[in-house]
């Protein structure tokens, strides 16, 4: 039995029985698939899938239109602010604290202006923002401007003038205020029918190119008054030859006594060297009993027939009484003559004139219960006093 059992267990494993070669069951053909698919057909699958894949990564930023991670980065920089603020505008941190944007917008404006009016606008800007984070910059910018305009010249024949000291040279006005800031010594006379007799000397001292104090005595319609005032002129402009002029006076009327007070706007504009143009109008209040209201107003043009020689024409409006039963007392007048302008031989005859001669007539126009005169002769002397 055992004899039987080794002979069986000896065919078995014997290659005489058609076994493989040991070698050949250890190393596989390379044709040889074991998932039961060619390697070729797997490997193609493969790759399709790692290619897609891919695709999609690089798809990321080509939507955008982006060439790699870089420039979608930067135009995302670009589009959001990663500290949360959309400008660059820095807001008021309290009362009369001004922005970098109000600053910039300033500059804007300055360096469209003549020196002059860059000056104003400036200073102007101090006053609104005395509190400003660029105080000490836009101070350096005034002196600069200062000195840019002092060591301007004036075009002219005559010896060089500081630009600061050229004038808009508008004339003055016969029965109506000097609206001009500028030193000025005036003295007047007036004579009229039936009775009425006048008497005026105003000395006005101007402490900057457009702010000035006066006062004056003379003969009002409500009796003899002493008249202290100041004059500022917000818009003094030589390239527009225009000025705009805020002036306030305190009335103080000698017979009967009472105080007034008086503000007027005035505005002035020269049209070359042919036509002055002036218009004003304001009121006043007479603390009295009752309280009186008083509104006065004007307007003044000169033609100049030449440098020495101009005709004007001027009219001059007074209402007061409105609350009276009767009709509003009202004087009315409309004054006409000439003016010449002698020239001083020392100073600078084509840019300024220091002198100004007015002659005229003064007659009523409209008048209702007024019976101080019914028209007048008029003479007036102004010397301007150079800076």
């Amino acid at each position: 039995m055992n004899a039987i059992a080794a002979l069986f267990a000896l065919l078995t494993v014997s290659p005489a029985f058609g076994q493989d070669d040991p070698e050949e069951d250890i190393f596989l053909d390379e044709d040889t698939d074991l998932f039961g698919e060619d390697d070729d057909d797997l490997e193609i699958e493969l790759d399709d899938d790692r290619l897609e894949e891919g695709d999609d990564l690089e798809d990321l930023g080509a939507e955008e239109g982006d060439d790699d991670l870089e420039s979608f980065s930067d135009d995302e920089e670009d589009e959001f602010n990663l500290l949360g603020d959309e400008d660059d505008t820095e807001m008021p941190t309290g009362p009369g604290v001004d922005s970098a944007d109000a600053y910039r917008q300033a500059q804007e404006r300055a360096a469209a202006l003549p020196l002059d009016e860059a000056i104003q606008m400036w200073e102007a800007y101090l006053v609104q923002y005395p509190q400003s984070l660029f105080r000490t910059r836009i101070n350096e910018d005034i002196q600069k401007l200062m000195d840019d305009l002092y060591s301007s010249r004036i075009a002219g024949s005559g010896p060089a003038v500081d630009a600061m000291a050229e004038e808009v040279l508008l004339s003055q006005g016969l029965h109506l205020d000097n609206m001009n800031p500028r030193s000025r010594f005036q003295t007047a006379f007036e004579w009229g029918a039936p009775a009425w007799m006048n008497l005026i000397v105003d000395y006005e001292h101007a402490f900057s190119r457009n702010f000035s104090v006066h006062g004056a005595i003379g003969r009002e319609y409500a009796g003899w008054s002493a008249t202290p005032g100041v004059k500022w002129a917000l818009v003094k402009s030589t390239r527009t030859q225009t000025v705009l002029t805020l002036m306030t006076d305190a009335h103080l009327n000698l017979n009967p006594a009472f105080p007034g007070l008086r503000p007027q706007l005035a505005f002035g504009k020269r049209f070359g060297d042919t036509l002055d143009l002036i218009v004003m109008g304001g009121g006043e209040l007479e603390f009295r009993d009752p309280l009186g209201v008083v509104a006065t107003g004007g307007a003044h043009i000169t033609v100049h027939a030449s440098d020495t020689v101009g005709v004007f024409f001027e009219t001059n409006t007074h209402f007061k009484n409105f609350n009276w039963e009767g009709d509003v007392f009202t004087f009315d007048v409309l004054s006409f003559g000439m003016k010449f302008y002698p020239q001083k031989a020392s100073v600078e005859s084509t840019s300024r004139k220091d002198m100004e001669v007015n002659l005229g007539a003064t007659i009523p126009y409209w008048a209702q219960y007024w019976q101080y005169h019914y028209g007048s002769f008029m003479g007036q002397f102004n010397y301007y006093v150079p800076n």
